[in-house]
C-alpha cells in the first residue's frame, strides 16, 4: 500500500503571503504550558473538532489519532514541539503545531497520516524523517469550520513561518494529503513555497 502525500517546504526567507488580510481581535500566541484556564478553553477547541470529524458526515470520515489534552501536554514536555493557538474573542479557533528534529510518520486506521504520537502502539509506522536544526516541520494544522475561507486562515498562513524566522528557522516543511482541500487551497496566492509528489510505503504487517 503507498499513501501520495505533497511534499512542501517554505522558504522563510523568500515566503510572501500575496493574501494577507488582518482581522481585529485575532491574535496567534505561542503555549509553552497549558494551565488550567487555558485547558478549559483548549478543550473547548478540541471538543468543536471532534464533532466535526468524529462521526461520518458526507465526505468526511471519522478520524483516528487526534491529540488529547494528556498528548499536547506530554509533547509540550518533550521539548521537541512547538505549539501556536489562534484566538478570537477569547476562545481558542485554530491550532497548528511544529515539530524538531525527527518526524515519525504513522498511519492511521481511517489511513490518513499520524506523526510522532504518544500512543505509537495504535498506529502502523512508516518511516522516520531527520530535518536539520533551522528547519521545522509543521503538523495538526487546523482552522474552526466557523472561520475557514476568510481572512482567519490567511493570517496564520502569513503570521506563523513570521514568528518561526523571528526564531531562526530557514525552512517549514509539512505533508498534505490529497483529500485535504482546506490545506490545498491554503497553498493559493502564496510565493516561497515548493511541493513534490511523494509517495510512502506502508507495510501493514506488524
Amino acid at each position: 500500500m503507498k499513501i501520495k502525500v505533497l511534499s512542501c517546504i517554505l522558504d522563510i526567507e523568500n515566503y510572501k503571503c500575496l493574501d494577507m488580510e488582518y482581522f481585529d481581535g485575532l491574535e496567534l500566541n505561542r503555549v509553552k504550558k497549558i494551565n488550567d484556564k487555558l485547558e478549559i478553553k483548549l478543550q473547548k477547541g478540541l471538543d468543536n473538532f471532534l464533532e466535526e470529524f468524529s462521526t461520518e458526515k458526507g465526505d468526511k470520515y471519522p478520524y483516528h489519532g487526534m491529540w488529547d489534552m494528556e498528548e499536547a501536554k506530554w509533547r509540550l514536555r518533550s521539548g521537541n514541539f512547538l505549539f501556536w493557538i489562534l484566538e478570537y474573542q477569547d476562545e481558542i479557533v485554530g491550532w497548528q503545531w511544529d515539530v524538531l528534529g525527527k518526524i515519525s510518520v504513522y498511519l492511521n486506521r481511517s489511513n490518513g497520516l499520524v506523526y510522532s504520537p504518544r500512543k505509537k502502539n495504535e498506529f502502523i509506522f512508516i518511516k522516520d524523517i531527520f530535518i536539520d536544526d533551522n528547519e521545522i516541520f509543521g503538523i495538526n494544522f487546523y482552522i474552526d469550520r466557523r472561520y475557514r475561507g476568510n481572512s482567519f486562515s490567511r493570517f496564520l498562513k502569513s503570521y506563523h513561518p513570521e514568528l518561526l524566522g523571528q526564531m531562526g528557522y530557514k525552512k517549514l516543511l509539512w505533508h498534505t494529503e490529497k483529500w485535504n482541500h482546506s490545506a490545498l487551497s491554503m497553498l493559493h496566492k502564496t510565493e516561497g513555497i515548493s511541493c513534490t509528489t511523494k509517495l510512502l510505503k506502508i507495510n501493514k504487517e506488524k
